[in-house]
């Protein structure tokens, strides 16, 4: 840290970091206020006078201390005990005075008035006491602005860190200030160290087989473990083939930088909760290797439901005060250090940034680059760790604007980043690019006047597997060898026209003892095709987001055990699963046969890399069974017209809006007739975008149009850069408020069902109630269940005992009575507009609505 400091200050270590306790010193000035002196009565200082509470205008003293320091301090301090230079650093002073999670405002109040003769003069001879302590500071020249205001993020996201903990300091009785330092200093290290912001020590550099437990690294992973990575910040861009190994590639960079000192830890940014999962369980074993046998370097899950996940090790700086977590909001700038540190770290998916290792969903990154309360903490936190983003291909146009902005901020700040990815287009591989060089040049590839041409991307190489190092200075595109298994690895690819044919080929490969998975593109869909096959004799597992979120991690859990890199032979043969796009990437899962809706290119790619995903099962795999995907789709005729997506494939029309994109993926397939594995992966992937056809222009064009509003959503809701901390006028929100995915709007109902004695429960078991009703949570569209539906007249008895249970911000959730129909199935209902929509719930289906639909 005290390195990123002077290369953020552009100063030598010794004065930047004498620069940051100057900043530090000012940051609770305006604490001499009048108005904040009136906070304790009992201790009101005698000297300002009689106490009259009418007489005083209400603040903030992070506002007063702004106003204290540009209307007062200022020009008495600087030149005389601070250089004239200091002058100079309004950035960094905003993000001093800006500690209580957001930037200040200036006040229009007088300082006099403010303060007081005797307030204004207690202020000076304070700063200047404490100034005395810090000795000269030298700044030799003016900073230039742009850094200044990059530097703010990083100071402000320190100073509140540094604020949290001096809040854990216990009253001390008064002593002069040059006698008091020392104890401050030793109290310091003391609960910085009990904070567990003390950075583990990273292990030794390690051989592959040291790193990982595998003898023979795929061509990727040996590329990992031999290039040279480059002074600076810098970006690696890893495609390659589903399976190729690109996890732990990337865990060999993250460990090769740790090693060399350049971070100090990693935060792995997962498309969804699933995967997040899933990529905590792989830290949770590979951590100790990544850290000194004498360390206890910390491990956190970061996502909404993170806290349900069971034990995992949190921070030493656990916030008594939990459940202020929701009670933070924009008038709380007179929130007390210790109730905002406990707001922020009470919620595991934040404290998480802070942790040598963190998992979690890439929301909780991308948090970090919105005006979202504390979102400098996030950057710091964030700063000395190597940023992995995994499946970026899965992201849309408003995630892909933050992924971007997100990788500026990084790199502006100093830390690394790696970004994994199968079926990366090479539009979005140039955006990544141009974000980290325009982190240090923010003209580059900009046109050159009016008629100038633009750079367009800083990468051009169409190889495929490829990696890709992006510094300030270098691009190096470094095509890789394709893995043994992938380089002459063929998927065949059939195409049927209706489900009803999908069903009869997923009986017949489990018939032949196969690992079979058919994925659909919505949640009534899914539900569809598993009763279509009980129908016909086969009892499927169910996977999708519609299950209450205990059954849920139960289902994810089923899911690994049968299809995942541990599951036996015997576990697998015959075993069939219908899922929707949860199981498309990320998750390690294997099948002998997998059925298709529809999907991208890309995506259809990246479900194709379930499929005979681990070659040493192929010896065991069904006798004359080929690597094959059916994909249900529509005929893609010559001249289709707009409603080529109807009838069986509504629900793909309505997920997947480019219609084009879907004809062109079909046509494409039909004339291949196969996936090849290296070679013609990123030919497909991009003439799958190109040449729509008339028909299904218009349905194209306004797809396109959508997403490019998504985008200009995007880009006014993120942070810029340049502007620097507290240089916009932007208003801040809480995380909870912040939209960090633009979807379709999702509500949270809650599950509820009456138990032996009609009392009203939760519907998913636990000690813990609050825990309890939080398992028994489904998120389902807001189109179906508005977020003020109403309870039926039958369940408003038992609804009204079960909220008093429930905490104040959950108040408003509306909930279901479920009652068993006397079979497996139990049944609600809620009021929608005068309407009553009717709920079913099934442990094997999940969530379902009289009358189905095709938009989830």
């Amino acid at each position: 840290m005290r390195a990123r400091a002077a290369r953020l200050l552009q100063l030598d270590e010794e004065s930047a970091v004498r620069l940051l306790v100057v900043l530090a010193l000012l940051h609770d000035i305006g604490k001499f206020a009048r108005f904040f002196q009136a906070k304790a009565p009992a201790y009101w200082p005698i000297e300002l006078g009689v106490l009259d509470r009418s007489k005083l205008s209400p603040s903030t003293h992070t506002q007063d201390g702004l106003l204290l320091w540009e209307e007062y301090l200022s020009d008495r301090i600087v030149g005389e005990l601070l250089p004239a230079t200091f002058h100079g650093l309004l950035p960094l002073l905003m993000a001093s005075f800006g500690h209580h999670g957001k930037p200040t405002s200036r006040s229009s109040a007088s300082v006099n008035w403010t303060f007081g003769e005797v307030g204004l003069l207690a202020a000076e001879t304070c700063v200047r006491d404490l100034l005395a302590l810090v000795g000269p500071v030298s700044i030799p020249q003016e900073l230039g602005e742009r850094d200044l205001r990059i530097a703010s993020w990083w100071v402000a996201g320190l100073i509140t860190l540094a604020d949290w903990i001096g809040s854990q300091f216990q009253y001390h009785d008064p002593l002069p200030v040059e006698e008091y330092w020392p104890v401050a200093q030793a109290r310091a290290a003391s609960k910085v160290a009990e904070a567990g912001l003390v950075a583990a020590s990273p292990a030794a550099l390690k051989s592959f087989v040291g790193l990982t437990g595998k003898e023979n690294p795929t061509p990727l992973q040996r590329w990992a473990s031999e290039v040279a990575i480059p002074d600076g910040p810098t970006l690696f861009l890893l495609e390659d083939v589903t399976g190729a190994g690109k996890t732990e590639a990337a865990q060999v960079l993250v460990h090769r930088l740790l090693a060399a000192g350049r971070a100090s830890g990693a935060y792995w940014g997962m498309p969804t909760q699933a995967t997040a999962n899933a990529m905590f369980g792989r830290q949770g074993k590979a951590i100790s290797t990544l850290f000194a046998d004498d360390s206890q370097p910390s491990l956190t899950l970061a996502h909404s439901q993170a806290w349900l996940q069971g034990a995992f090790r949190e921070l030493a700086l656990e916030p008594k005060m939990a459940q202020q977590e929701l009670s933070y909001g924009n008038n709380d700038d007179e929130l007390t250090a210790t109730a905002a540190c406990a707001a922020f770290l009470a919620a595991d998916r934040r404290a998480s940034l802070l942790a040598d290792v963190g998992a979690g969903t890439v929301d909780q990154a991308f948090l970090a680059v919105h005006p979202s309360k504390f979102s400098s903490v996030r950057l710091v936190g964030l700063a000395d760790k190597v940023l992995v983003l995994d499946e970026v291909h899965a992201y849309d146009a408003y995630m892909g604007v933050e992924a971007t902005t997100l990788l500026q901020f990084h790199a502006a700040l100093g830390g690394h980043a790696i970004v994994l990815s199968a079926t990366l287009r090479h539009e979005d591989r140039s955006k990544l690019a141009l974000a980290w060089r325009r982190a240090f040049d923010p003209e580059w590839g900009r046109p050159q006047g009016l008629l100038g041409p633009a750079v367009s991307s800083l990468v051009s190489s169409e190889a495929y597997p490829l990696a890709t190092v992006i510094t300030a200075d270098v691009v190096v595109e470094d095509p890789v060898k394709a893995t043994e298994a992938a380089s002459g690895r063929s998927v065949r690819i059939r195409l049927v026209r209706e489900p009803t044919s999908a069903v009869k080929e997923v009986l017949a490969a489990q018939a032949s003892g196969g690992a079979v998975a058919w994925i659909r593109n919505t949640v009534d869909d899914c539900l569809a095709a598993a009763r279509m096959l009980r129908e016909a004799g086969i009892e499927p597992l169910v996977f999708h987001a519609r299950f209450a979120q205990g059954d849920r991690q139960v289902r994810e859990r089923e899911v690994m055990r049968c299809f995942g890199p541990d599951a036996s032979q015997v576990l697998r043969a015959g075993r069939v699963i219908v899922a929707t796009q949860v199981i498309e990437q990320s998750l390690d899962l294997d099948f002998d046969f997998l059925v298709s809706d529809l999907a991208p290119m890309d995506l259809l790619i990246q479900r194709a890399g379930r499929l005979w995903r681990h070659p040493r099962r192929n010896a065991d795999r069904p006798p004359g069974m080929e690597c094959e995907m059916v994909v249900v789709s529509p005929d893609p005729v010559d001249e289709p017209t707009n409603q080529w997506i109807s009838g069986d494939f509504r629900g793909t029309g309505a997920v997947y809006l480019r219609h084009g994109v879907l004809w062109q993926t079909a046509r494409l397939l039909l004339h291949h007739g196969e996936i090849r594995s290296s070679g013609v992966v990123r030919e497909l992937i991009e003439s799958a975008y190109r040449d729509i056809p008339d028909g299904l222009a218009d349905r194209d064009w306004k797809a396109l149009s959508e997403a490019n509003a998504d985008m200009s959503t995007a880009l006014f809701a993120v942070l810029k850069l340049e502007d620097g901390y507290g240089g916009s006028l932007r208003s801040w929100e809480t995380d909870l408020q912040v939209m960090t995915r633009i979807g379709k709007k999702q509500t949270v109902l809650r599950l509820a069902r009456l138990n032996d004695h009609g009392a009203v429960v939760p519907w998913f078991d636990n000690q813990d109630v609050r825990k309890a009703w939080a398992l028994s949570e489904v998120r389902v569209s807001a189109w179906r269940v508005p977020a003020r539906s109403e309870d039926p007249p039958e369940a408003m008895q038992a609804m009204r005992k079960a909220r008093a249970m429930w905490g104040e911000f959950e108040q408003d959730l509306p909930g279901v009575v479920l009652v068993n129909d006397g079979s497996d199935r139990w049944k609600g209902g809620l009021i929608v507009d005068r309407r009553r929509v009717e709920i079913s719930y099934l442990l094997c289906e999940g969530l379902a609505f009289k009358g189905g639909g095709h938009a989830e």
